[in-house]
């Protein structure tokens, strides 16, 4: 790759909070709304699934394991960023970015917000909530195996 594209650069962004992420993608795949600018899906409403949840965990865990192989296997070092970093400090964010890809925006320009909004709301703190109960549960009854 480094031969076809050599001046190819990588942006990694992935999140500090996989709990978090892993129930915005189950909630995504129950609604097909993947992204807050698009138009309501029929799929309905989402429903807490902790199963779902798990499996979207470890989906999560092992997409980051892929990634990590892929840039080692190719001596490949990203920018990396998380993303909760990226939401906090957007313009700061970007302009790092944009550093490591060695682009210089003239002074003239201003960042504009981004385009998407943040999808988490209430629904996700209360599946947040609830998982970590059931964890927690489990947890307790594991330790009298």
């Amino acid at each position: 790759m480094q031969k076809a594209l050599p001046h190819l650069k990588f942006i990694y962004i992935r999140r500090r909070d996989r709990l978090r992420q892993a129930i915005s993608k189950a909630r995504a795949l129950q609604s097909d709304m993947w992204r807050s600018d698009a138009p309501a899906a029929p799929a309905g409403e989402p429903e807490f699934d902790a199963g779902l949840i798990s499996h979207c965990i470890l989906d999560v865990t092992r997409e980051e394991e892929i990634w990590s192989d892929f840039f080692a296997r190719n001596g490949i070092e990203p920018f990396r960023l998380e993303y909760e970093d990226f939401a906090r400090h957007y313009e700061r964010s970007l302009a790092a970015a944009l550093d490591f890809l060695s682009i210089r925006l003239p002074h003239s320009v201003k960042l504009t917000p981004p385009r998407t909004e943040r999808q988490a709301d209430a629904i996700s703190a209360e599946w947040e909530a609830r998982y970590k109960a059931l964890s927690a549960k489990r947890s307790e009854l594991l330790s009298y195996v």
